[in-house]
């Protein structure tokens, strides 16, 4: 049984075959592979640019989306000249901005409005009884929402009640991810309290030597901006 020819067409076809196999391998890895460029990645990328580019502006308060490459602001400002700002800041976080020139192509600020902008940006969660108080700043109503599900999940024996009330101010655009967070340390003690006034979250309470072992651990090197304080105990 004969496998291969030398016939120069044959050999002619092979090649074609693997060039254009390399170049759909290539293709593939430059739109899907694990690197910054991968269009799995680009909007988790854009997103940090637009987070960071909003830090800079002094509207670090504004929590960020991404749909692709389109971003989503929601959030408050002092005034209306700060929304037209936070357009123009995210839009040009990566670049240029557009359709054409990569980066963000466009910004969604429907959910960007006027409103308190509270200094301290102070929020609480404590337990009281068989209830579980949630109350202070947080920087939309959709991080209200959310904070509320997460008490529920992790706090399944205790009430939630709702103080909390929606406000401009919040140091980071990842506030509600640091604040969901918190409530997850807390949950892990037997009693106690978590606090974030503007940039310091500060966790109390009592618990077991490995619970406590575990929070110190988990707040040694806090999400900038923020620090930690830790007033635990063990019970």
């Amino acid at each position: 049984m004969k496998f291969f020819d030398n016939d120069p067409d044959d050999q002619l076809k092979l090649a074609l075959a693997a060039a254009i196999a390399g170049v759909v391998i290539t293709t593939l890895w430059g739109l899907f592979g694990l690197h910054q460029g991968s269009v799995l990645r680009i909007p988790q990328t854009l997103r940090g640019d637009v987070v960071h580019a909003l830090e800079r502006a002094d509207l670090a308060s504004l929590e960020v989306d991404m749909h692709g490459q389109r971003a989503l602001l929601t959030g408050f400002v002092a005034n209306r000249g700060q929304i037209d700002e936070a357009r123009r800041t995210a839009l040009t976080a990566a670049g240029p901005g557009g359709p054409w020139a990569g980066g963000v192509t466009a910004v969604d600020v429907l959910g960007v409005h006027v409103g308190t902008v509270e200094r301290p940006f102070a929020w609480r969660a404590w337990r009281d009884g068989s209830s579980l108080v949630l109350s202070g700043a947080v920087p939309s109503e959709r991080a209200r929402r959310t904070l509320l599900t997460e008490a529920g999940a992790l706090f399944p024996n205790a009430v939630s009640l709702d103080q909390m009330h929606a406000a401009g101010g919040a140091p980071s655009s990842n506030w509600t991810a640091v604040a969901l967070d918190a409530l997850k340390q807390l949950s892990m003690l037997n009693s106690g309290e978590a606090r974030i006034s503007d940039n310091e979250i500060v966790i109390t309470g009592g618990g077991t030597q490995a619970a406590v072992d575990v929070l110190r651990a988990h707040y040694q090197q806090p999400p900038a901006p923020f620090r930690a304080r830790l007033e635990t105990s063990v019970q």
